[in-house]
């Protein structure tokens, strides 16, 4: 009896402890504490901790520095009513003995976050709000390498109430020279820290006549913060203006001005960098240093925050569950740092560190895991740096004539010629494809490479669009011989000849980013355990692949879960980057411009009633909503914008640079999920469907591509603009 009861005992106690650390695995995920990469695309970064301080910088991508405790860059508050005077950091972490806040409510986010005073610190509403401009299809914004925070102050009482922001930055760069504040001009006001290797620069434009501006430099090595005693007397900042000599030179800004009862004030400023490299980066061509690009920012940040909000807002309003929302927003901050993007806008992947850590078959296929992962948000977010990438491939390839080009420079060109129906990238790069084919399908080539399986799909596709009708027809026989081989391979995994091919650590990432660009390209994978630490030879680099393939091809339900309460994002894993295929992985959505047909196949998990969710995609921007009913399903497909290959997508010298193109987008087929058989829906019987576009019925003819599967075509093509509404109902 005794021993029933001991082990009665010992079962409660593991279950307690399993209790203990789900909820500490769901109140992880909730707070969202992990640091924050804030820069611009291929431009760089500074990292923001928990606590609301710069504890990182990575000016040049590939480079990350991290700062002592003493160097950290940081914001302060101070407020004075009456005779009682608040002055604090607004971090929950002090630096340099300077008094800090208990807590902060934080949500922390890419690209915006925000940090709120709690009101039993402060008399007055305090709000940090700290953005980068990212906006989609506007690359010269996106790639501006500065961070803007923007300090706002409520006055909530009837009387007046003085108030002050003050932000400290040390030099990003390494072996600063000198620091120095300088001359005010058309409103803005600044200091920054030069270096052999680039400049950092802080400034501020404040919009209130009535406001004050004070800055000085200051020796980051001291002990302690000289001048923070007469900021909180007075609110301003006295020290010197030009500091030569120090190893950790430091720039602040001050800004002091009094709200009257019921006040409130926006207090922007911006911390910008510019790198001094051999190889001059994208936004040198826009703007000549880190003054000029502070003064950008400020002068605009109003607007660039507000596009920036716009497509972070269609996430919000979706009914996605948020800490998906969160993920699909943070796995884009690799883009800052994984990559750069140079003054030509081509995209170059940093030498160091090239090799990830995947259990790849070979360097050559973690090579092609870093640039297709990083491609992924690119093609639907920013498609013109994917023509950049598929010129700069083919330049490569017709140099070397090496695999780990060609596969890339395959799937690429497959997906931006069906997303955009740039026909034109196709037929300037004709014969760097058919080389890279035919290169591809050679017995030289890696044998039962999923890369190569995938790249072999995208390759015939890519012939049939040139009318090379014997090499597709080729093509198509070497990759159902190769998809048989496979199979097998995963089928009979203790007889195959290729045992490690089957360890999830070889087929995740290849499995994972093939169904992301191609929906088409599901392996017959085997099913993968639901806990992380039971797959042994996966390890955290590739975590999101492992959760991708939890959710599209496994167990949608259980992966899903799974990854809302342990993933963590890695800033500096460009595998993260797979995440965002999650997108349309649950909405289904595909396009194909050449044979202008669409699909909507929503994917969701069973207890989830309805779909509402945004669609990012080369073209265009829109929103689903799908309904599953008792006996079919409601759809409707809202077009919020259009967009055309930009300035980027064509060659320098191209006729087309002085017209381009307009956005469009026609339709004359669309696939759509079928009804489960019921008892008065026979599987031999079609469905009765309804499709209109703004209430007026469309014609069409109804045909089964497969069980699940329907294929409406359009009795006539039909031309779709921005605010456009399609209703599909299934009954």
């Amino acid at each position: 009896m005794q021993r029933v009861y001991r082990r009665i005992l010992i079962l409660v106690a593991v279950a307690l402890v399993h209790l203990a650390l789900s909820v500490q695995a769901v109140l992880a995920a909730n707070s969202r504490s992990y640091p924050m990469m804030l820069g611009g695309i291929g431009s760089g970064a500074v990292l923001l901790d928990n606590t609301g301080t710069i504890s990182a910088a990575a000016p040049i991508p590939g480079r990350l520095r991290g700062f002592s405790p003493d160097e950290k860059g940081f914001l302060a508050a101070r407020i004075r009513i009456g005779d009682e005077t608040h002055a604090f950091t607004l971090s929950s972490q002090s630096v340099k003995q300077i008094p800090c806040l208990p807590s902060l409510i934080s949500t922390p986010g890419f690209p915006i976050s925000e940090f709120e005073v709690p009101s039993t610190d402060s008399p007055v509403a305090t709000q940090l709000r700290i953005f980068s401009p990212f906006i989609p299809h506007d690359l010269p914004n996106s790639t501006l390498p500065a961070v803007a925070f923007i300090v706002t102050f409520h006055n909530p009482l009837p009387i007046a109430a003085e108030v002050s922001a003050l932000i400290s930055c040390p030099s990003l760069f390494v072996a600063p020279d000198q620091a120095e504040v300088l001359p005010a001009s058309n409103g803005f006001f600044g200091a920054h820290i030069t270096s052999a290797q680039g400049e950092t620069a802080v400034y501020t434009y404040p919009q209130r006549g009535d406001a004050t501006v004070t800055s000085l430099c200051w020796n980051g090595s001291e002990q302690t913060v000289g001048w923070w005693r007469s900021f909180v007397n007075t609110g301003n900042l006295t020290g010197a203006q030009q500091l030569h000599g120090v190893a950790k030179p430091a720039i602040a800004l001050a800004v002091h001005l009094t709200l009257v009862p019921h006040d409130q004030v926006q207090i922007p400023f911006v911390l910008a960098w510019y790198a001094h490299t051999p190889q001059s980066f994208y936004y040198a061509t826009l703007l000549p240093n880190a003054t000029a690009i502070a003064q950008r920012l400020l002068a605009n940040w109003l607007a660039l925050y507000a596009l920036t909000a716009e497509w972070q807002d269609n996430l919000k309003f979706s009914n996605l569950p948020s800490p998906l929302i969160q993920r699909l927003g943070d796995c884009l901050q690799p883009l800052l740092t994984e990559a750069t993007i140079d003054h030509d806008g081509f995209l170059s992947i940093p030498y160091r560190d090239t090799r990830l850590e995947t259990g790849a078959l070979s360097p050559m296929e973690d090579a092609i895991t870093k640039r297709l992962s990083l491609s992924l948000p690119l093609l639907d977010l920013y498609p013109d740096l994917i023509a950049k990438e598929i010129e700069s491939l083919g330049t490569a390839f017709r140099q070397h004539k090496d695999y780990a080009d060609a596969v890339p420079l395959l799937l690429l060109s497959d997906a931006y010629v069906r997303q955009t129906g740039n026909l034109f990238l196709l037929q300037n790069e004709r014969p760097i494809l058919r080389d890279a084919s035919q290169v591809l399908d050679s017995a030289s080539q890696p044998s039962h490479s999923l890369w190569r399986w995938g790249a072999l799909s995208a390759a015939a596709s890519l012939a049939s669009l040139l009318n090379d009708q014997d090499l597709a027809h080729h093509l198509l026989q070497s990759f159902a011989q190769e998809t048989q081989t496979i199979g097998n391979i995963f089928r009979n995994p203790k007889t195959s000849p290729e045992p490690s091919l089957v360890n999830p650590s070889y087929w995740l990432v290849p499995a994972a980013l093939l169904h992301a660009f191609d929906a088409n390209l599901s392996l017959p994978i085997l099913s993968i355990p639901f806990t992380y630490p039971s797959v042994v030879p996966i390890n955290y680099t590739l975590f999101p692949a492992y959760l991708y393939v939890l959710i599209m091809q496994n167990h949608p339900d259980a992966g899903l879960h799974y990854s809302l309460l342990y993933h963590s994002i890695e800033t500096n894993n460009p595998l993260e980057c797979i995440l965002w295929g999650l997108l349309d992985g649950l909405s289904g959505f595909r396009i194909d411009q050449v044979t202008e047909s669409v699909w909507l196949l929503p994917d969701i998990p069973g207890d989830w009633p309805r779909l509402e969710c945004p669609i990012f995609s080369a073209n265009l921007w829109a929103t689903l909503h799908y309904t599953p009913t008792a006996r079919g399903e409601n759809i409707r497909l809202y077009i919020a914008r259009l967009f055309a290959p930009g300035p980027l997508a064509y060659p320098p010298n191209s006729e087309l640079l002085s017209k381009l193109p307009p956005p469009h987008l026609v339709i004359r087929s669309l696939f759509i999920p079928a009804p489960p058989p019921g008892l008065h829906h026979p599987p031999t019987s079609l469905p009765e469907v309804h499709l209109s576009l703004a209430q007026r019925p469309l014609g069409f003819q109804l045909k089964p591509v497969n069980p699940s599967v329907l294929c409406l075509q359009l009795d006539a093509p039909l031309q779709l603009t921005a605010g456009d509404t399609l209703d599909i109902e299934v009954h």
